[in-house]
């Protein structure tokens, strides 16, 4: 009985929480909407305009079938303007006197606010008059309207029409500056509460790339991006680094950056040029290759180890645990965050060092009652899978600066032959084989355009664990500092392993490949990979290769194979391999799932705290930018987009964290809103004061056919783009 009614208080705990972090969200994106028409409805008021509707909400009748929805969820009087929440949550409207956002009403709307000259008194009118037609034509009697008969009719001084071309620019533009200025305070009072973020220090670097072949390393801090400005503690990993990044390759060939490091406190320049080699059609973006920010040494509450590995067989470890020593090794305290976790790269170093060894692994363990205490959990090593398929080493791809391999006299396009004499063996598996020989001289034969090279090289331990994400078909020698690629073709089958059982054989050219997992597993399947896990995937020399796969394979439970499809004497053929544990080789990490290290940035005073939210609207103004300009000249693809399901699902994510973290998104919503309402197309902000800004310019509004064309055309682009994010949405959630 206790045990039922500790899980239902739980339960009960679980919902109450989830329904909290809804109400914020709903607080949230309501205010945002809020500020928005607000901005419109001060803007009226200040100009003389009686606004007769205030909406969150649009109150539009809907009707499923029978079933007939109401217009509003609620509304009251308040004064001359109606209040309330519409039924649906995709906007909101102001109504204002003698305004209508619909062209072809828009003329009825404003001739039903003209009064006779003489019904106007100081400022207000006295009777109200049937407003005759604006342009000559015929009236009910079948006689012309003369101009004298228009120049007797004015509109009522308080109608929208009324007002001069600037004051309605003023009403029109209104929300979107509400909206900037309310996403700075909401960034400044995030600010002042303290926001996490992911400080730039490195754990991963892609082998091979810009930052690896300039030395950056696990642990370097990055302290500024650019000569520009100062040294700042406080930088992002998504912002002041990646966009940055990103942004040198907008328009042409990326551009050098300078970037300022702190190792072991001290600070230096490196110059690096971001690559273009990991663009593609969906992300054309160009990298470093500094390509993960650093883990704490904290595991993460839910699923704190993968299954099927070394971590998992102890089944000893709990979300939440804080792992503080290795083999009784307890690395310093001094890159602590402020909640006492560390970053995990020196944690990386030790597993590193006892990689094919059990170990010792000393947690501190936090109780319900708020005691700590810690607990000493033996870890077996974690076996690399293997398949028995030896693929072709590639060509020397990068040689690392002031490395091992670069005063050996390595170079880009070298290919080695033998080792010590004996053949290359395995390339995946280079990296293992070298690592043990440091300090020890290597002879190495390389293919030098058309000539064979002999080079010696001793490995160094400075570097003994870097940890990689093979993205395409490099990885690397550490200890050496030489990355390499992998070709798709098969060299070599290794007797008595699954690859020889599928009859692989040399010359094999490896085309495409699918997970497959036994019935009862494919649910479990589709939460770890994906629901696309079983569709086919082409291999190439670029992105999805079998270095990636195989790293991969590290990564998924043991019940995964692999359907390969390859060619032989040009005929296409299938097999399915298993990947078995090498008693041989051994991967350092154990299965462990760290939770990402952060720290918190808290303003130092209010000054700060709006310079940082001037800041920050400002960054998230330029993303919105960029992604526009990205989208019209079809460098991004529209499927990148999200809708309605995507926001409120980021904004839980947000919410979730905390208030600082959701009053940040926030910020980011107000930006998308200001920029998207405010492009120049009709039935927004902003084809609103296009028309305008003609009329102020040739004295005479736009035409109203034309404007009734053109918002047609407006409004079903805009519809036509509501059904792409929605489609997007649904695919991410279903597909």
């Amino acid at each position: 009985m206790l045990l039922i009614a500790f899980e239902l208080v739980e339960s009960l705990t679980s919902l109450l929480g989830t329904l909290w972090v809804i109400c914020k969200v709903l607080i949230g994106l309501g205010f945002v909407i809020f500020v928005h028409e607000l901005g419109h409805f001060l803007a009226a008021k200040w100009c003389g305009v009686r606004v007769d509707k205030f909406y969150v909400g649009f109150d539009v009748p809907i009707r499923i079938g029978p079933i007939r929805f109401p217009r509003r969820l609620c509304r009251m009087q308040w004064g001359e303007t109606e209040y309330g929440i519409g039924i649906l949550p995709l906007g909101g409207y102001v109504k204002m006197f003698g305004q209508d956002d619909n062209p072809h009403n828009a003329e009825s709307e404003a001739d039903s606010v003209r009064v006779k000259k003489g019904d106007v008194q100081d400022g207000a009118a006295t009777k109200a008059a049937p407003a005759p037609r604006q342009s000559a034509g015929d009236d009910p009697d079948g006689k012309p309207e003369t101009k004298a008969d228009a120049d007797e009719w004015v509109y009522h001084p308080r109608s929208y029409p009324a007002k001069t071309v600037p004051q309605r620019m003023l009403i029109i533009s209104a929300g979107v500056v509400m909206n900037l200025i309310t996403g700075a305070m909401m960034a400044a009072a995030a600010y002042m509460l303290g926001v996490s973020y992911t400080p730039c220090e490195v754990a991963a670097l892609a082998p091979g790339d810009p930052a690896w072949v300039a030395g950056i390393r696990p642990g370097d801090k990055i302290i500024q991006i650019g000569r520009d400005g100062n040294p700042d503690e406080h930088l992002r990993f998504t912002w002041e680094m990646t966009q940055k990044v990103v942004r040198t390759g907008f328009g042409g060939p990326p551009k050098p950056i300078d970037i300022k490091i702190r190792r072991n406190g001290e600070e230096f320049w490196i110059a690096i040029t971001p690559t273009e080699r990991h663009k593609t059609k969906e992300r054309p973006f160009v990298s470093i290759g500094v390509v993960a920010p650093n883990e704490s040494n904290r595991l993460r509450k839910k699923k704190p180890v993968r299954p099927d590995t070394a971590a998992a067989m102890t089944e000893a470890f709990k979300g939440g645990d804080r792992i503080v020593a290795i083999n009784g090794a307890r690395p310093s305290d001094r890159f602590a965050n402020e909640i006492g976790d560390l970053p995990g790269f020196e944690f990386n170093q030790l597993f590193s060092q006892y990689v094919d060894e059990e170990i010792t692994v000393t947690v501190e363990r936090t109780t319900e009652s708020g005691s700590s205490s810690e607990v000493d959990i033996q870890v077996p090593p974690q076996p690399r899978r293997m398949s028995g398929l030896e693929m072709k080493i590639g060509p020397v791809y990068s040689v690392r600066e002031k490395s091992a391999a670069e005063e050996a006299g390595f170079k880009k396009g070298d290919v080695i032959r033998t080792i010590d004499g004996g053949p290359v063996g395995d390339p995946l598996t280079l990296t293992y084989r070298i690592t043990p020989r440091i300090g020890e001289a290597i002879q190495f034969e390389v293919e030098r355009d058309g000539e064979t090279v002999m080079l010696t090289a001793t490995p160094r331990g400075e570097e003994l664990y870097a940890p990689g994400i093979s993205i395409g078909p490099l990885q690397s020698i550490e200890t050496l500092g030489l990355s390499f690629s992998i070709k798709n073709e098969v060299a070599s089958v290794a007797p008595d392993s699954p690859a020889a059982d599928a009859q692989f054989q040399p010359g094999d050219r490896l085309t495409k490949y699918r997970y497959i997992v036994d019935d009862d597993k494919r649910e479990a399947a589709r939460a770890i990979a994906g629901k696309k896990y079983d569709h086919a995937v082409e291999l190439s020399e670029r992105i999805y290769n079998w270095s990636t796969l195989n790293d991969q394979m590290q990564l998924v439970p043991d019940y995964f194979r692999l359907e390969l499809t390859y060619e032989r004497d040009g005929t296409t053929r299938r097999a399915t391999v298993k990947f078995t544990d090498s008693d041989e080789y051994f991967m350092p990490e154990r299965g462990f799932r760290f939770a990402r290290f952060e720290r918190i940035h808290t303003a130092e005073s209010f000054g700060d705290a709006c310079s940082l939210g001037y800041r920050e609207i400002k960054e998230k103004l330029t993303e919105v930018v960029d992604i526009i300009y990205l989208l019209a000249t079809g460098k991004v693809s529209i499927g990148l987009l999200g809708g309605p399901i995507m926001i409120a699902s980021m904004a839980g994510s947000e919410a979730s964290i905390g208030w600082a973290r959701l009053l940040l998104f926030l910020t980011l919503l107000s930006g998308n809103l200001a920029i998207l309402n405010f492009l120049p197309i009709p039935a927004l902000d902003g084809g609103h004061f296009v028309f305008l800004a003609w009329e102020g310019l040739s004295g005479k509004p736009v035409d109203e056919r034309l404007q009734e064309k053109l918002t047609i055309v407006g409004v079903l682009l805009l519809l036509l783009l509501m059904v792409v994010v929605f489609s997007n949405d649904i695919q991410r959630i279903f597909l």
